[in-house]
């Protein structure tokens, strides 16, 4: 599995990548989580110290704290979890979970942060992030995905995806390791 490098583009970079990895998955993106993904990954980019947070803590510290300490840390917390499930799948087996589990934690803390929240149109950005996680997390893995010849996901954790979460690009990150391994089989005899 390769690394993944992550530099601070400009806006209009970061927005180029995501609309390639889109169209690469034939997703439509909302204008208002696609501007709410750019921005987050412009702020990644910037401070990637994030992936050292253990994000069951940082859950439990958001749901005791109130007010807009609350708001930030749920934000923080789905923020953090879609940049895991989606860039960094590596990190779940590094900590033994699965992807599944930063998935429903994110999925989990938009929602929440959602209802937290006193403005409708905020309101209305937190739960639409909630709900179309999952076609993030997809976003994010045909990124990884752009200039490798390697899925984003090994075959465990691509099995483990379409099982938990039903994404339809495990399912074809399986067949193409299949279709490398019928390959590599075949010039080896």
């Amino acid at each position: 599995m390769h690394k993944l490098v992550v530099h601070p583009y400009s806006t209009a970079a970061w927005q180029a990548i995501v609309n390639e990895a889109s169209q690469a998955r034939s997703i439509t993106l909302s204008e208002n989580i696609e501007s709410y993904l750019v921005l987050l990954l412009k702020k990644f980019a910037t401070a990637p110290e994030i992936s050292a947070k253990i994000m069951a803590f940082d859950y439990m510290e958001a749901v005791q704290a109130a007010g807009i300490k609350q708001q930030q840390l749920m934000q923080n917390v789905g923020d953090q979890c879609l940049l895991y499930s989606g860039l960094f799948p590596g990190i779940a087996r590094k900590r033994r979970v699965s992807i599944s589990y930063f998935v429903n934690l994110g999925r989990n803390a938009y929602l929440n942060r959602c209802e937290l929240e006193q403005l409708p149109s905020l309101a209305s950005l937190y739960k639409e992030l909630g709900e179309e996680f999952i076609v993030l997390v997809d976003v994010l893995h045909a990124m990884r995905e752009l200039n490798q010849s390697s899925p984003s996901l090994d075959p465990l954790q691509a099995i483990e995806v379409w099982q938990d979460l039903k994404l339809d690009s495990a399912i074809k990150n399986l067949a193409n390791m299949e279709n490398l391994v019928d390959i590599t089989n075949r010039t080896r005899h």
